[in-house]
């Protein structure tokens, strides 16, 4: 059984279950990781989708506001911190 969240709540990308949001509050501190998360679309302001995870420890599959898709290592998402957010259909 899971807890009930609320919106706002602080997570990191990688404690998001699937259909859940992220408002992204904090990326690592200037380093190359967070050059190439703000490629993809992942920045602080914006908010993300988790579509699913990849079973056995594989990469997290995302959509970012503007419908881009990307597959994101665990280890990178649990660096990503944010806000849980409510997302419209």
């Amino acid at each position: 059984m899971t807890a009930h969240r609320n919106s706002g709540q602080r997570l990191t990308l990688l404690e998001l279950q699937s259909g859940e949001g992220l408002r992204i509050v904090n990326l690592p501190n200037e380093t190359e990781l967070s050059t190439q998360l703000r490629v993809l679309g992942i920045r602080e302001g914006e908010t993300v989708l988790l579509l699913r995870r990849a079973l056995l420890g594989g990469p997290l599959h995302l959509r970012t506001e503007c419908g881009v898709e990307v597959a994101l290592g665990r280890s990178a998402a649990a660096q990503v911190s944010g806000e849980l957010a409510v997302i419209a259909p």
